[in-house]
């Protein structure tokens, strides 16, 4: 959980402040820069970018990669094949930074970030508060696999992971929405 957490609420908002993307592409050779800023400028791609990055789809889509993953059967087959373990944290990762590129878009209306971020920190905190108050354990993998960090069972293992989605990382999107009110305020004020 621990990696999920960072791959969501810390690698992605820093990739899309980072804009590292202007330098990425001064990297490659000059037809293959060509290439690509002609296909980014091609109207489906500029559709479809906009309607990903629009700050409710965004929030949308990375609810259901979260909940979806979390269904015991996707997890569990996670946990059996390293391309859908893969597949897993690519999917965290993109839905990500889709969602944190919404919220941090000069676009973005403040008051609708404000209001995705406190969605998503209830949606999160939710899926979390279910976890960690769970009595047994959800995903058979862990049992199979005979997991058991620092001693505990898989079921205080599954607590621990439902803490860490619910109260750091509601904290993280409680306090992005936090600053955002505050940006908002400071400008009415001004």
């Amino acid at each position: 959980m621990f990696e999920h957490e960072v791959i969501m609420l810390a690698a992605a908002p820093l990739l899309i402040l980072a804009e590292p993307l202007a330098i990425m592409l001064w990297g490659l050779p000059v037809r293959y820069r060509h290439v690509f800023g002609a296909w980014s400028r091609a109207a489906p791609v500029r559709r479809s970018w906009r309607f990903l990055v629009e700050p409710v789809t965004a929030t949308l889509l990375q609810a259901a990669v979260l909940w979806v993953w979390h269904a015991p059967a996707l997890f569990d087959l996670a946990l059996a094949h390293e391309g859908w373990h893969a597949a897993q944290h690519l999917s965290f990762l993109v839905s990500a930074l889709l969602f944190w590129t919404a919220m941090l878009s000069r676009r973005t209306n403040p008051a609708l970030a404000a209001l995705c971020l406190v969605v998503t920190s209830i949606v999160s905190g939710a899926l979390g508060a279910l976890m960690a108050f769970a009595t047994s354990p959800w995903y058979e993998g862990y049992e199979r696999l005979g997991l058991a960090p620092f001693g505990m069972t898989p079921a205080e293992d599954q607590q621990l992971a439902g803490l860490l989605m619910w109260v750091p990382g509601g904290l993280v999107h409680a306090g992005a929405a936090l600053l955002v009110v505050r940006q908002v305020l400071r400008s009415a004020h001004v």
